[in-house]
């Protein structure tokens, strides 16, 4: 049976995520994200299923014109090679200041998924975090000795690099797990737990528990579930939707911050994903 959600306080940070918008105007998720922003949403989450927009472009799309909302990508590493989605969710990052997030589709083998992840975070490292001086008197704006060649050789890549944009504004992007399974992608930061069926007034969606892996304590956050929303297929429903969500859920966040502020993760280290893979 489903749950019945009452109570103002009974979402904490909600995730809202669709699967797939194969046949749904821009213009609609456009006022679909900014009505969940304006409703308190920590993310938008994007998934891989072929024949709806492509995620790192409608994300890039949505950046410009939303400030407080994460904008969580899919990236499928059957179609994107690792240097390209390092690259492009970089760019992200930046042009969202702080905002974005990525999960990886498990489309390849678990050791090709773990060597992916390892090239990507290796290339976001190769750029160290002090790397620009801006020194007008000197011409000096970038210290090329702290970017340094990734010469990743691999089972599964050949990467030379580094990467031909900085470093992204959080480091590493935070990454979501979307398999409902505890535990199931350790290296993780937002894991999924197991779905149920959630009730908000007229709607009944499936709704994923979600939990921080590299979370900072912070006893002074608000209570409420953390989990990840399904969208309903019919775009149609959506502001009405958004509209339920808006009344469990704490409310709109009142400063800007990045992803992983939002979600009190911690600052990742240029070593600890590496040692961890």
């Amino acid at each position: 049976m489903p749950t019945d959600l009452v109570g103002a306080a009974s979402l904490g940070d909600w995730h809202l995520y669709a699967r797939n918008a194969c046949g749904t105007r821009f213009g609609a998720l456009r006022d679909l994200v900014l009505a969940a922003e304006t409703a308190g949403a920590t993310a938008f989450v994007v998934g891989t299923e072929e024949g709806g927009f492509e995620p790192l472009t409608l994300l890039c799309a949505l950046a410009g014109i939303t400030s407080r909302i994460g904008l969580v990508a899919g990236i499928d590493p059957r179609v994107v090679p690792p240097y390209t989605a390092a690259r492009r969710l970089a760019a992200l990052d930046h042009a969202s200041n702080g905002r974005a997030g990525w999960h990886l589709a498990r489309t390849v083998d678990e050791a090709q998924r773990r060597e992916y992840l390892q090239v990507v975070h290796a290339l976001w490292d190769s750029w160290a975090p002090d790397v620009h001086h801006c020194d007008k008197d000197s011409g000096v704006y970038v210290d090329a000795s702290r970017v340094q060649a990734v010469q990743h050789e691999g089972a599964h890549y050949q990467v030379a690099g580094p990467l031909d944009i900085p470093r992204p504004q959080q480091g590493h992007l935070p990454l979501y797990a979307m398999d409902e399974v505890a535990g199931d992608e350790p290296h993780a930061d937002v894991q999924p737990l197991a779905s149920e069926r959630v009730t908000f007034g007229p709607f009944t969606v499936a709704v994923t528990p979600l939990s921080y892996r590299h979370a900072v304590p912070d006893d002074a956050s608000t209570p409420g579930r953390d989990a990840l929303v399904h969208l309903p297929a019919d775009a149609a429903m959506w502001p009405d939707f958004v509209a339920a969500l808006a009344r469990h859920a704490r409310g709109i966040s009142p400063e800007r911050m990045t992803l992983r502020a939002r979600l009190q993760l911690d600052s990742p280290g240029l070593a600890r994903t590496k040692e961890a893979l």
